[in-house]
């Protein structure tokens, strides 16, 4: 076998430890009300692959009209850097994250092997998209944190759009494990739960979503988005569109999904 010399494996290591470059140029999409970018020159190839993906996904974005604010996709060189710009550690299967204006996406070229197609990225961002749109239909830049929309109907309204429900257990298994589990309270139990069970929390989250838009259509989801933007608080503008509590609600969601059987 022939051997490297070593002014060559000088050359190779100098060339492995040379910087990448600047990051690319970003991508607009949707005549500016979507744009696509790097952090690292490492996802320059990826960068058109999120794009075509993004595009696909845009409509969640404008499903309650004209965002108020452009949102622009992310792309994060690692699960480690996703952690850090979430300040959310120990989530090992989060691959993205929404705010107001932005989705932070791990890089999909580092989620592993079989995983990352352009089709599985279009879905993961009609989730996210749905939730800067929802964030922007229910509050503006500065009070959209403040809203305290619940984790079951933020995450069951993004599974819900994009089309998520095969990922989801059914809503009969959903039903035999709170049967088993009589004392839980799934829709408040989310958040304590997120981390260690995601595939609890997101199928309740998704079949209450299922259960709410049922009894009061796209009509009442707008509706419960209005009043929040207008200042209402969670639970007043939810008993004001449902004409119950939330608790009531809850109770009624679990009985529904208990009597399947």
């Amino acid at each position: 076998m022939r051997r490297l010399s070593p002014a060559l494996l000088l050359a190779a290591a100098a060339c492995a430890s040379a910087p990448l470059g600047p990051p690319p140029k970003p991508i607009e999409l949707g005549h500016g009300v979507l744009s696509v970018e790097a952090e690292s020159a490492e996802d320059a190839a990826e960068l058109a692959v999120v794009a075509r993906a993004a595009e696909q996904a845009l409509p969640a974005l404008e499903q309650f009209g004209k965002p108020q604010a452009p949102v622009r996709v992310l792309l994060l060189p690692s699960h480690a850097a996703l952690e850090r710009a979430t300040h959310r550690y120990g989530y090992r299967w989060l691959r993205a994250w929404s705010r107001f204006d932005v989705v932070l996406l791990q890089s999909p070229r580092t989620w592993g092997l079989f995983l990352g197609s352009e089709g599985q990225i279009a879905r993961l961002l009609t989730h996210e998209l749905t939730h800067c749109a929802m964030f922007q239909a229910a509050g503006t830049a500065r009070s959209w944190t403040h809203e305290e929309i619940p984790l079951w109907f933020r995450e069951g309204m993004a599974s819900v759009v994009a089309g998520e429900e095969g990922r989801r257990w059914s809503a009969r298994e959903l039903g035999e494990t709170l049967r088993e589990s009589p004392r839980l309270d799934p829709l408040s139990a989310g958040e304590a739960m997120q981390r260690e069970d995601p595939a609890f929390v997101y199928s309740v989250a998704h079949w209450a979503y299922v259960l709410f838009e049922r009894r009061f259509g796209e009509q009442g989801v707008r509706a419960l988005l209005a009043l929040l933007r207008e200042g209402r608080d969670w639970a007043d503008a939810f008993e004001s569109v449902s004409g119950e509590s939330e608790r009531a609600f809850e109770r009624s969601f679990v009985q529904e999904l208990t009597a399947l059987r």
